[in-house]
């Protein structure tokens, strides 16, 4: 069952696509199933499996699997751990990390949609910066070509006062984003 039914059943009271007049063209709101890939990241490559993009509807992500790594699994679940423990997190967060029976499996940094524009125009300055070219007519967060690493984040925070909130997902959470949310992923 998922969660907050009001909202994501076709017939809750609070699911305004299911009462909008019959003239409308209805959205196709889901569901629909993303499947993600694990990237560990070595220290000269810092990537995610989600790129930095904004959301058009209300979405819920469950995390319904988190595989077991292969080769040296204790190593490689240290340095995943390791890698979130890096992070800005909140204390309950970095409680359940420590807490063996806990399966983190996503890290998330999501932005406020007032701030679209700042980190729009951070783009464009960092697409300058790294001679690479954002056409006038694209929008550098639509196109989803940008993951922003550790000192991008910490350059858009110094340089245009926007912080992500960061959290990490573990098997069985569900994150709740409204439309309109910008978010990037690393799983």
């Amino acid at each position: 069952m998922l969660p907050v039914p009001e909202y994501l059943n076709p017939e809750g009271r609070f699911n305004l696509a299911s009462h909008m007049p019959a003239f409308f063209v209805r959205p196709d709101l889901g569901p629909r199933m993303c499947s993600a890939y694990g990237v560990i990241a070595t220290k000269d490559q810092d990537i995610g499996t989600t790129n930095l993009h904004i959301e058009v509807s209300d979405m819920v992500n469950i995390l319904v699997y988190v595989g077991a790594v292969r080769g040296n699994a204790t190593a490689t679940k240290s340095a995943v751990l390791k890698k979130f423990e890096e992070e800005e997190l909140d204390e309950n967060i970095k409680k359940r990390l420590k807490d063996a029976s806990e399966l983190p499996g996503s890290l998330w940094h999501v932005y406020e949609t007032k701030d679209a524009d700042k980190i729009r125009d951070f783009l464009h300055k960092a697409a300058k910066e790294q001679c690479l070219e954002i056409l006038p007519d694209h929008d550098p967060i639509r196109d989803q070509n940008w993951y922003l690493n550790k000192k991008l984040r910490q350059s858009l925070l110094e340089d245009y006062g926007v912080k992500s909130h960061t959290l990490v997902q573990f098997l069985g959470d569900a994150v709740i984003l409204p439309a309109g949310a910008i978010y990037q992923v690393k799983r």
